[in-house]
């Protein structure tokens, strides 16, 4: 709840920047029916998706997913998650989405959306709203007010929505029970493990086979662009432990950046949260009942995990630790900042609904002495020296280069070593010019012969010259076919474990031999897992999810119904023992599971709206356009 509260507060501009959630201003194009065909991505009913609005949103989630992936980002992992047609589906949803709310009445006040702007703290300065900090937040990602005003007002509609389509929702106390018994059974498996290589060596794969699989599959044996280079890098810590940083110089820095050294007043907080999951009525009158509880000595936090509806802090006695100005939402923080320690606060209402706080401890503001912060300061000092060190080194170098010198005696009259490579593509891995993705770009963008410029790499500055070059091209079948064929047979010897596991799955629920020697007889390895429950998240000694279906296993009907692939091998699952639950523990976690159950029952309930919403939908897709 803590996260939640915090990034809650700066959610929208947190989607625009890393695109979590894909802003789309819906003005820009839509109902414009003559716009041509390549401007338009889709239509919607009668509501059209333009082709830069589909644009933009897809370049924010790859900007996103480059960001998060790091080195594991790549062009082709965005094609396998078809983030094109995901991207597009999201934008569909969206109009529809709206469309429903607008249809229903739903609206967002203008009142209501100012205030939601002015407690973003992006937009704030010293606590409170600033115009001008809007504006120039606004201005740094390239939007307009109206643009991101109708953006975020869309995103209240579409919430707003989401709670009237979930506000139905309801669970059973059996739905309840039947969860806490599945997740506390424990269960011991047998399995039998049928893999794709018992029956590689009796396949055999034709020529006429492997040239056909490699006409239709060329561009998965395509050999990319490979370079070859020599480089220079110049290391920030190595240039960093060479330089020597003077009382003076750590004097100068704490003066200069002496607020930056202000310990804002922080606060330890306990909260119990209750959500107006039904009317803010019963909420508000649930938190005064357990406010009159602590007031006649109950202990906070046993009352925090019996009745808090933040599952975050719940478990932990409502504790979210410390935090200063600006982290919470306003109402919360101007309650929990006039407390003194110890203290416990009347019922206060946030978005979130109704909280009761009780402060653990004050930290007051206060200026950290240089003593205190001296290491601190000595590796900043040091560290941004370092980079200027390395950054004059290799401007020296790079000047040199650009007189006519090689990168070699460039180099070599600095007294910096030159590396040489391989040959490398730029997908290749544990080479330290592949794992930056900025820099990998900048040295394929390179020709033969060509020398960079300096080069920003994560730990100093590059300077690469390229030694050779080799473009993309399709191999020859002669030189692939050995490996075609491995593809074909193992591709072929995971079909037939497939089949095999599928078979022996029916012919041992009919047979009155022992399950394990039944395995053994065919030749499949056995074994059984030790008992594990749904909570244990895995299946020991199979590494495979564990299911709540596996769970429903009897003794009576002893089998999992399915062959359960993991990688190469297929599995066959018997029931061997089974603990059913302890009931004792239930009514500890029946409010727990029954939040849990409401959450999902709600996602599950607007899923399947939105499911019949497209399949009534009239939605035309124009391909060229994405």
């Amino acid at each position: 709840m803590l996260k939640f509260m915090r990034k809650r507060k700066k959610s929208v501009v947190v989607w625009i920047i890393f695109g979590i959630i894909i802003i789309v201003f819906v003005f820009w194009g839509v109902g414009n029916f003559r716009l041509d065909k390549s401007g338009i991505a889709a239509r919607v009913n009668r509501k059209v998706i333009s082709a830069v609005e589909f644009t933009k949103a897809y370049q924010r989630q790859v900007e996103y997913y480059r960001k998060n992936l790091g080195k594991e980002f790549s062009d082709e992992l965005l094609e396998k998650m078809k983030l094109k047609e995901s991207t597009l589906d999201g934008l569909i949803n969206r109009v529809i989405i709206v469309g429903e709310a607008e249809k229903q009445g739903i609206k967002i006040q203008k009142e209501e959306l100012q205030k939601f702007i002015q407690g973003i703290p992006a937009f704030q300065k010293n606590g409170a709203f600033d115009k001008d900090t809007y504006f120039q937040t606004l201005a740094g990602m390239r939007m307009m007010p109206a643009e991101f005003e109708k953006a975020l007002e869309e995103e209240l509609i579409i919430e707003k929505f989401q709670k009237k389509i979930a506000s139905s929702v309801a669970i059973s106390d059996k739905d309840v029970m039947d969860v806490f018994r599945t997740e506390n059974k424990a269960i011991n498996l047998q399995y039998a493990s049928i893999g794709g290589s018992k029956f590689r060596g009796g396949i055999t794969v034709t020529e006429e086979e492997a040239k056909a699989y490699f006409e239709k599959n060329k561009d998965r044996f395509k050999i990319p662009d490979r370079v070859k280079v020599s480089y220079v890098t110049l290391i920030f810590s190595d240039m960093k432990s060479k330089l020597k940083i003077s009382d003076d110089d750590i004097k100068a820095y704490y003066e200069k950046n002496i607020k930056a050294f202000e310990k804002p007043k922080e606060v330890k907080a306990r909260h119990i949260l209750f959500r107006a999951q039904g009317s803010k009525e019963e909420a508000k009158k649930k938190a005064d009942e357990i406010l009159q509880l602590i007031k006649k000595g109950e202990d906070f936090g046993e009352l925090a995990k019996r009745h808090s509806d933040d599952p975050g802090s719940a478990k932990n006695g409502g504790d979210l630790g410390y935090f200063r100005a600006g982290m919470m939402v306003k109402s919360f923080e101007d309650a929990a900042f006039a407390l003194q320690k110890g203290a416990v606060s009347s019922v206060v209402e946030t978005e979130f609904g109704f909280h009761i706080i009780k402060i653990e401890d004050i930290k007051e503001a206060r200026l950290q002495p240089l003593n205190e912060v001296k290491k601190q300061i000595i590796e900043l000092v040091g560290t941004a020296k370092g980079v200027g060190k390395a950054k004059e080194l290799a401007d020296e170098i790079k000047k040199d280069i650009d007189k006519g010198e090689s990168l070699n005696d460039a180099a070599a009259g600095k007294g910096i070593k030159v590396r040489e490579t391989g040959y490398f593509s730029a997908d290749d891995k544990g080479n330290e010019i592949t794992l930056n993705e900025d820099l990998n770009r900048a040295v394929f963008s390179l020709k033969k012969g060509e020398t960079s410029q300096v080069l920003d790499g994560k730990d100093g500055y590059y300077i690469v010259n390229i030694i050779d070059r080799t473009d993309s091209r399709i191999p020859s079948y002669e030189d692939v076919s050995k490996d075609i064929k491995d593809v074909i047979t193992r591709q072929k010897a995971v079909e037939m474990a497939k089949n095999a596991a599928e078979e022996f799955l029916k012919n041992t629920q009919n047979a009155s031999e022992d399950f394990a020697k039944l395995a053994e007889k065919n030749g499949y390895s056995t074994g059984e897992t030790g008992m594990f429950s749904l909570n244990d998240g895995i299946v020991p000694k199979i590494g495979i999810s564990a299911n709540p279906d596996m769970f429903n296993i009897t003794k009576e009907s002893p089998y999992y119904p399915r062959v359960i692939p993991s990688h190469s091998e297929f599995y066959v699952l018997r029931l061997r023992d089974a603990t059913e639950a302890d009931m004792q523990g239930f009514e500890s976690k029946k409010d727990e599971i029954k939040k849990r159950l409401l959450e999902q029952k709600k996602g599950d309930t607007f899923v399947k709206w939105l499911n019949e919403a497209r399949g009534k939908a009239k939605i035309e897709i124009n391909k060229e356009a994405i």
